[in-house]
């Protein structure tokens, strides 16, 4: 969220639960508001400040943009992680013989938070099956894809079934 003339960007952690009941136009006009449904609020970055980093973020960040600021937000969460879970960088033999370079997560978090980054830059696509909502790595899958074979074949199964009885 904006604030002082354009000057600084806020970033406010909304509590989970009230999520889907938020008046999104109200936390424009009523602080109070604001502050009964946000857990706290981080400075992403002051326009006026001296400091290198918020210089060259007054100069991405816009008023009123706030999608460059929430792409920032995202990457420094996303390398704040990598930073608490790191990965190691080995070299890996392909089938080819070649020696290649390889990022191993050295943890389930680490595996997790890379592929989160490889998600958000683009490396790979993510879609949510239409039927166990769980992500699916779109490798190998056709461009229409929006089931599991698995979850498909239940839920035919399943109205099969229902028709029966």
């Amino acid at each position: 969220m904006w604030a002082h003339e354009g000057q600084r960007i806020y970033v406010y952690k909304v509590k989970k639960e009230l999520l889907n009941e938020i008046d999104f136009e109200k936390f424009r006009v009523d602080e109070d508001y604001l502050l009964e449904h946000t857990t706290n609020r981080v400075l992403l970055f002051d326009a006026r400040s001296r400091k290198r980093e918020d210089a060259w973020l007054a100069r991405y960040c816009r008023f009123p943009d706030v999608m460059n600021a929430a792409s920032i937000y995202i990457q420094s969460i996303i390398n704040n992680k990598l930073s608490e879970y790191p990965l190691q960088v080995k070299f890996q033999m392909d089938e080819d013989g070649l020696l290649r370079k390889a990022l191993v997560p050295t943890s389930l978090l680490s595996a997790m938070w890379y592929q989160l980054y490889l998600a958000v830059i683009g490396e790979i696509k993510l879609r949510r099956c239409a039927i166990c909502r769980k992500w699916e790595n779109m490798e190998g899958h056709r461009i229409n894809w929006s089931k599991h074979a698995a979850c498909a074949n239940n839920e035919r199964v399943k109205r099969s079934r229902s028709k029966k009885a």
